[in-house]
């Protein structure tokens, strides 16, 4: 059975090759978001087993419900570290969303072109674990972050 994966990336899109790889393994049913609300109706939809997630960029998508809580512009990754507290802790999040059942930290990880250092103390205070470096020049490098979290 292949296992299912939402990549929540601004630039998902744009970035077919790491994509690619995924789907064409074929162990993997792979679903892109490039913003948080495309990301909820996703998780609204289908139970994932795991979600990537590059919180440095993401915008919330036009949906009203994301405004409430930000009424000002958010630095770089506070939205999208937002967006992962509020699916995984409704209750501590700005946003109040409905709890998405069977959703764990250790199925999220966090695929980035940023430095770990920049975002531990977030990544620490939600649970997330998993980290990889996206600027690494190697278009398996989302395969291999997937592979890795459910090697765990």
């Amino acid at each position: 059975m292949e296992r299912s994966v939402l990549w929540v990336d601004v630039n998902c899109r744009n970035l077919s090759s790491l994509y690619a790889k995924v789907f064409s393994d074929g162990h993997y049913d792979i679903y892109v978001a490039s913003s948080a609300t495309e990301a909820i109706l996703e998780l609204s939809k289908k139970k994932f087993d795991a979600i990537i997630v590059e919180p440095f960029y993401l915008r919330h998508g036009g949906d009203p419900i994301w405004d409430e809580a930000w009424s000002d512009e958010p630095t770089q990754h506070e939205f999208g570290f937002e967006f992962l507290r509020a699916i995984l802790y409704p209750n501590l999040a700005k946003t109040k969303l409905q709890s998405i059942p069977d959703l764990s930290e250790t199925r999220i990880g966090i695929l980035t072109i940023h430095a770990r250092s920049h975002i531990a103390d977030m990544m620490n205070e939600l649970g997330i674990e998993f980290f990889k470096d996206k600027k690494v020049n190697n278009n398996r490098v989302l395969l291999d972050f997937i592979e890795e979290i459910f090697a765990s």
